[in-house]
């Protein structure tokens, strides 16, 4: 084995102590060494992609990371199990539950794949029902906000400018159409919705 090479090992293995003790900053610095020495050993920048990961700050980096490690070793299962975590620190459920799903392939036997793939697919669902929730409740504002002005504001100037008319109001909710119990008769409606119409 050449010096650089038993350099490189030294600093991997470096790197793994400081990574189990929590001093990310100083794994990364020692991965980031071995790299320097050792540019083409895919293990380096898996451990490195973790390191940074769970930083928690530099997932960008991680991500390019584990891109770089599968590119230089694309038959290894846990290159892909870095990237999949990756790419979804950073919300791209569906790329990473692509990218687990290979793994899996590569790995059927490997339980911490499959249950990484599992949790991706948990995830994106529990994001996607958040979403809608987000939707739903914007939108449950917006029309809370709109009967709101209805009732304060537009109704009771509707009221006031029909009395001084002289035209009988009917309120009708419109969701559930024109009923027998709602006016007199379809002619009166007809009268009252035309004498709205010319509301300014």
């Amino acid at each position: 084995m050449e010096d650089w090479q038993v350099q490189a090992n030294l600093e991997k293995d470096e790197g793994n102590r400081l990574f189990k003790e929590g001093k990310l900053v100083a794994s990364i610095e020692a991965y980031t060494r071995a790299i320097a020495l050792d540019p083409e050993n895919h293990v380096l920048y898996s451990n490195r992609s973790a390191a940074y990961l769970k930083r928690g700050d530099s997932k960008s980096k991680a991500l390019k990371d584990a891109e770089k490690c599968v590119s230089l070793k694309s038959d290894w299962p846990k290159g892909y199990s870095r990237l999949g975590a990756a790419q979804q620190s950073l919300g791209r459920f569906g790329a990473a539950i692509a990218t687990l799903e290979k793994g899996v392939a590569l790995d059927k036997n490997s339980t911490v794949m499959q249950s990484a793939l599992q949790a991706c697919r948990g995830a994106e669902a529990a994001w996607l029902k958040a979403k809608e929730d987000a939707v739903r409740k914007e939108r449950e504002t917006k029309e809370a906000a709109e009967k709101a002005v209805l009732a304060k504001d537009v109704f009771p100037r509707l009221c006031q400018w029909c009395s001084e008319q002289g035209i009988q109001l009917y309120p009708i909710d419109l969701r559930y159409g024109l009923t027998a119990g709602n006016v007199v008769s379809h002619s009166m409606s007809n009268i009252n919705l035309q004498e709205i119409d010319q509301c300014e």
